[in-house]
């Protein structure tokens, strides 16, 4: 896996969905729909290079293999594909459809 600067993480984590909280560390959550989920990972304050240990975590955090991970940070995955490879996997419930959409609707004859 390329190593990767926590500058870089922390400038391409907001374009997937992620918002960041600020603590005695930095924070990334996901948020899809408008709504914080649970996952998650810590990214350094400093200008740290991650190596593969430290990618290899995140990874796992953020529910990928390390070639999706390496393909996230590298903007070959983007948002909602992350979202989809999410769900797939089960670690983030499909969303309900919109009411009035014909998925949502009664469709059966009164």
């Amino acid at each position: 896996m390329k190593p990767r600067h926590s500058r870089e993480i922390r400038a391409v984590l907001p374009k997937k969905g992620f918002k960041k909280a600020e603590n005695d560390h930095t924070y990334f959550f996901l948020h899809v729909d408008g709504k914080k989920t649970g996952v998650h990972t810590k990214v350094s304050h400093g200008s740290l290079e991650y190596g593969n240990s430290l990618l290899s975590l995140m990874a796992k955090r953020l529910c990928l293999t390390n070639g999706q991970l390496d393909k996230l940070l590298g903007c070959k995955i983007e948002g909602p594909e992350y979202v989809g490879i999410l769900r797939s996997g089960g670690h983030l419930r499909s969303a309900p459809p919109p009411p009035g959409s014909a998925a949502g609707a009664n469709l059966s004859p009164e």
